[in-house]
């Protein structure tokens, strides 16, 4: 059912996807910012409990260990911790640039720590993706400016 909505959502809106991203039959590699350029980028096609639905998304994300290239621990209250963590998968993508590493800035405040915001802050180096909430103009023209390719 979710893949059938999401095949009428490709259907009606032509192009607006990175095409090797939504072919249903493939995962795909990523190579530069420029070609994925004016599309959204398909990382994975989940549903509600976790599964994966194959053939969509980036071969990186969906596949293999996607661990080694993706650091997603919301659970630490301790910015330090959390900040470990995030710098350690940003270093592994500055010093590759051809594995698409990413990198999640979330954090969970629960009692006390890191908050979002709190991790928002600035990093040198390629970054790969990095996501996150309540990012600032630098950070984020800081983060394009350090990739290659763009």
């Amino acid at each position: 059912m979710r893949e059938s909505i999401f095949q009428s959502y490709l259907a009606r809106y032509p192009g607006l996807f990175y095409a090797p991203t939504v072919t249903g039959s493939s995962t795909a590699d990523i190579r530069t910012l420029g070609q994925a350029r004016g599309h959204i980028v398909l990382n994975s096609f989940t549903g509600p409990v976790g599964e994966v639905y194959a053939g969509y998304g980036l071969t990186r994300l969906t596949t293999g260990d996607w661990g080694g290239y993706v650091e997603n621990d919301w659970t630490q209250c301790d910015l330090a911790s959390k900040w470990s963590l995030a710098q350690t998968n940003l270093e592994a993508a500055s010093a590759d640039a051809s594995i698409m590493y990413t990198t999640y800035l979330s954090a969970n405040r629960s009692p006390s720590g890191a908050d979002p915001a709190d991790m928002a802050g600035g990093y040198g180096g390629g970054t790969g993706v990095v996501l996150m909430d309540f990012p600032g103009y630098s950070l984020i023209n800081a983060i394009i400016g350090l990739n290659p390719g763009v």
